[in-house]
């Protein structure tokens, strides 16, 4: 039987973990100046993408143990890997033909750490050694947002998984209308996370999605 001294491993472990540590502080710091840049007062909400979270039972007795991981992949167990933060929405209003209408805008930014997965033939696989390699793959936030009417939901619940493997496989943003004379409609783009490096920098990335979002919206 071989004998292998793991040693080294572990401190390698150790190291990730702490790394980890360290971006997704810098991470959640960044997508709560974010959403202050927008002008958006609602507490941010998560939700836990292309693994599932780890559901809760009831607690054993008067033990604090009460996580079925039974069922849990390896990935439930790794947030930062791909993770929505939901802003809210605003309400607005436009006087159009000396009619006001009420409308809403609603924005995620979607923290996509490794896009290995989404260049595979079944984007379903999620054996980590057939993902793309590292050095060919990119860390990446996705900016959604969209202006519906008031009496709308968020839309992009529905579709975003499909919109998300179009723009990181294919073109860089993606405008989808709604009513083309309400100006309505949802923007997705993607950025990379290491061009928000410095406060000035993610000012201009912030400023490039919101001149984009007014040619499309008006807003």
């Amino acid at each position: 039987m071989e004998i292998r001294d793991y040693s080294n491993e572990m401190n390698n472990l150790r190291k990730a973990f702490r790394l980890i540590y360290n971006y997704q502080k810098c991470m959640k710091s960044l997508v709560t100046y974010i959403k202050t840049k927008y002008g958006f007062e609602d507490e941010i909400l998560g939700h836990k993408r292309f693994s599932n979270t780890i559901d809760a039972g009831r607690k054993n007795g008067c033990y604090d143990a009460n996580l079925k991981i039974g069922e849990a992949s390896a990935w439930d167990f790794v947030y930062p890997y791909e993770f929505e933060y939901f802003f809210g929405c605003q309400d607005i209003k436009e006087k159009k033909e000396n009619k006001t209408r009420k409308y809403q805008i609603c924005m995620s930014v979607i923290q996509v750490s490794d896009t290995g997965h989404y260049f595979q033939n079944d984007t379903s696989e999620t054996n980590a050694d057939k993902f793309k390699d590292t050095d060919k793959s990119d860390s990446i936030l996705i900016f959604a947002c969209e202006k519906m009417r008031k009496s709308s939901k968020w839309e992009t619940t529905e579709y975003l998984d499909e919109i998300i493997k179009k723009i990181i496989c294919g073109k860089a943003s993606k405008w989808i209308p709604y009513e083309k004379d309400e100006n309505t409609g949802l923007l997705v783009k993607r950025y990379h996370i290491e061009d928000f490096d410095t406060q000035s920098s993610a000012d201009k990335l912030i400023k490039d999605f919101s001149n984009l979002f007014y040619k499309k919206t008006g807003i």
